[in-house]
């Protein structure tokens, strides 16, 4: 009880008119997290494969981020274009399956992908 009255005591608040009790101001930035499936972090290699805009089979090695069943972050030394379908391996998950890319953005030297799994990977062994 004492922890949640030194937060409200210490939030800031914001006055309303008419003499109305303050209420703790709120970040309007912040965002609740709406996916379904929760995620988890992991560190593993993905190898990525997708064909380029000339038709040719391309491959990359990945290193996942985190994972949920609907879908994952990787970090890649490639760029993906959002809409491509990939095909993904994570052979120390012993998983495989297809995926769309939903975004790709630089950071630093590598690019965040996010992928999203139209059906749930199948065990590779």
């Amino acid at each position: 009880m004492r922890l949640l009255q030194q937060l409200f005591s210490s939030s800031k608040t914001i006055e309303v008119q008419g003499g109305s009790a303050p209420t703790p101001a709120v970040k309007s930035q912040e965002k609740a997290d709406s996916r379904f499936h929760g995620r988890f972090k992991i560190k593993t290699r993905i190898v990525v494969y997708w064909e380029d805009i000339e038709g040719n089979t391309q491959k990359v090695r990945a290193r996942g981020v985190d994972f949920s069943r609907a879908g994952a972050r990787i970090e890649s030394p490639e760029p993906m274009r959002p809409g491509d379908h990939v095909f993904i391996q994570a052979p120390e998950l012993k998983l495989m399956g297809s995926a769309i890319v939903r975004h790709c953005k630089a950071r630093g030297f590598k690019y965040r992908v996010g992928l999203e799994f139209p059906n749930p990977l199948t065990k590779s062994y």
